[in-house]
């Protein structure tokens, strides 16, 4: 076999293991993110006999979940741009970790009950959104185009299978340990998690720009963010006739 030859096989063969690795891990985040949004939903009878409040509230505590989710994801682009899609990811695993251990740790004190649920999913919410845009640059990015519907498809299942396990799995930590322990624990997998990710996230970010030198008032960012936009488009122009 010459040597051209060669060498464009051995392209073609790197760029498949980057592309698995980068859909492993990405499924590995999705799925602990979906275990983390969903699991004050699966133990809300026990949390709530437990703190004496309505189970009928976590209707409250998922809706303020995806509000924190949706404001996250609206402001994730210019990061995702500037820190790479694994970083990302990073920050936002332990995010969602933090926001069960605030659960888990921050009610065991008299008084902080509310305030805590409050403050835990906005926590969660932020860690849970920029996760689909994180991962959709970084598969866009390193998967074949031959297989770009597979490689999102088998991405997405990580949510069904994060509910799933987390259905699965919670419940019977609950019963074993009492569920401040399982929020713990849950949380010790996410900290593992993004520790993986660092093993990769050198190769996977490489396609990361650097943050711009010149400064960029805090307001202007926000109304960027809000309108969906990161630079100035340039201006269409009509043609009459």
């Amino acid at each position: 076999m010459s040597g051209p030859a060669v060498k464009g096989r051995g392209t073609v063969d790197a760029a498949s293991r980057t592309a698995a690795i980068a859909l492993a891990i990405t499924l590995a985040i999705q799925i602990f993110t979906a275990v983390a949004a969903t699991a004050t939903s699966v133990l809300a009878p026990e949390i709530g006999r437990d703190l004496g409040i309505a189970p009928k509230l976590v209707g409250a505590f998922v809706g303020i979940v995806y509000a924190g989710s949706m404001a996250a994801s609206l402001a994730s682009g210019m990061f995702i741009e500037h820190h790479g899609p694994i970083r990302v990811s990073q920050v936002c695993v332990l995010l969602c970790a933090a926001g069960l251990l605030t659960i888990g740790a921050g009610t065991a004190f008299t008084g902080t009950t509310i305030v805590v649920l409050a403050l835990a999913p906005v926590i969660i919410g932020l860690g849970y959104g920029p996760i689909t845009p994180a991962s959709s640059e970084l598969l866009a990015r390193t998967a074949s185009p031959s297989r770009m519907a597979l490689t999102f498809s088998i991405k997405q299942t990580g949510v069904p299978a994060g509910a799933a396990l987390s259905g699965a799995v919670l419940p019977i930590l609950a019963l074993r340990f009492g569920w401040h322990v399982a929020f713990a624990l849950i949380a010790a997998v996410g900290v593992g998690v993004a520790a993986l990710s660092q093993v990769v996230r050198t190769s996977l970010d490489a396609g990361r720009t650097p943050a711009r030198e010149e400064s960029v008032e805090f307001l202007e960012v926000i109304k960027m963010t809000l309108i969906g936009i990161s630079a100035p488009r340039p201006q269409s122009h009509r043609i009459t006739s």
